[in-house]
Parts: C-alpha cells; sequence; structure tokens
C-alpha cells in the first residue's frame, strides 16, 4: 500500500495594480503600479490567501531555513520558487502529478468540479481530507478513494516495469558481451589457422 503525503498547497501567480499611495498624494491623481502577487489555496478548501509573490516566498524560504514549525519542505520552498520563475518568463509550470485529465475513473464534469476547487492531480485527490471531502459533496469519498487505488496500482505496475527494464538491460548487455567474445574467437582462430597452415613453394632437394 502507497503511503499517501501531504500535498502542497495550489498556488498561482498573477499581476495586478495597486494604488501607490505616494505617487497619487504627489501627482493629485489616483497613480497605480503593478505587483505580483501570490494566490494560496489548499487543494479542496474554500479559503484563499493573497500575499505579494516575493515577500511571501522569501517569508517560507526564512521559515524553512530556521527550522519553524509551520515551514514548508524545502522541496515544496524550491518548487513554488521555481513555479514563480517560470510564470515571470511566461512559461506555465508542469503539473505536480497526474492530472485529472489524464484518467479515465473520474466522469468530465467531476473534473471540472474538482479543477474548481484546485484539486489538479490525482495526488491532490487521493490526499483529500474531511473538510475537502465535505467541500467537494457527495461521492468525493468515493473518488479519493479511486484515486488512491490508481495509485497504489500504477505504483506496482511502476516497480514490475523498472524490474523489467533492468532485466532487459542485463540481457542486452550479455548479447553484446557474447557477440564480442564471438568476434575475439574468431580472430584467434583465424591467427591459428595461419600459423599452422603448410607453406607453399619449391620442394626440397634430395
Amino acid at each position: 500500500m502507497q503511503l499517501h503525503q501531504a500535498r502542497p498547497p495550489f498556488v498561482e501567480f498573477h499581476q495586478i495594480a495597486v494604488e501607490d499611495r505616494q505617487a497619487t498624494i504627489e501627482s493629485g491623481r489616483r497613480t497605480t503600479r503593478d505587483v505580483n502577487m501570490a494566490f494560496i489555496m489548499q487543494p479542496g478548501g474554500r479559503d484563499q490567501v493573497e500575499k505579494v509573490a516575493e515577500d511571501w516566498l522569501l517569508q517560507i524560504k526564512h521559515k524553512m531555513l530556521n527550522g519553524a514549525p509551520d515551514a514548508y519542505p524545502p522541496e515544496w520552498v524550491d518548487g513554488f520558487h521555481k513555479k514563480y520563475e517560470m510564470w515571470k518568463q511566461g512559461i506555465d509550470a508542469p503539473v505536480d502529478g497526474t492530472s485529472l485529465r489524464q484518467v479515465s475513473f473520474l466522469s468530465p464534469s467531476a473534473v471540472e468540479n474538482y479543477l474548481a476547487m484546485r484539486i489538479v492531480t490525482v495526488e491532490d485527490l487521493a490526499n483529500m481530507d474531511e473538510v475537502a471531502m465535505q467541500n467537494a459533496g457527495m461521492g468525493a469519498r468515493v473518488d479519493r478513494d479511486k484515486a488512491r487505488a490508481w495509485l497504489d496500482s500504477t505504483s506496482d505496475h511502476g516497480k514490475t516495469a523498472e524490474q523489467i527494464a533492468a532485466l532487459t538491460a542485463t540481457v542486452e548487455t550479455q548479447a553484446q558481451t557474447i557477440a564480442e567474445l564471438r568476434d575475439v574467437i574468431g580472430d584467434l582462430k583465424l591467427q591459428l589457422d595461419s600459423s599452422i597452415a603448410p607453406k607453399r613453394g619449391r620442394p626440397a632437394a634430395n
């Protein structure tokens, strides 16, 4: 049985216009500036937290480095920083897990409902807590169990695939070694045949 570990919060980055109070006072008219924001939401939750992206990223990194009780794991912190840098470059960050759109055990409407709740991967679905399942409504517990069973089955399949790949690599290596040995034996046989073959020439005089 696979251990279903906690999942990172769902984070999106957006640029919004906010009022620059100092500039407004100085110019006598409302002046705005662009600010990069991080929108943080637990998958399946209803509450969304909005923070200035750079400030939030520095905060979670500081907590991690200082071993704060509520610190995110290093891989989460690193992932959020990478996602932010990719967002600034206009690149969509890859999904951390298997997208719900790639599995067949959910109906299209169920997929859309979960995506709206920021449950975007099978891993997120498998890790829904009681609050998330209550928010998702009827059938959520069944879907969670289906997701867990799917992950367990793919994990077992993955192990089998790895074993097959390792065995295949071993067989290929052995076949290559055998072919090389045959070439060596063939060369040695040719050298031996040439050394014992009778030499042509005039017969010795009596």
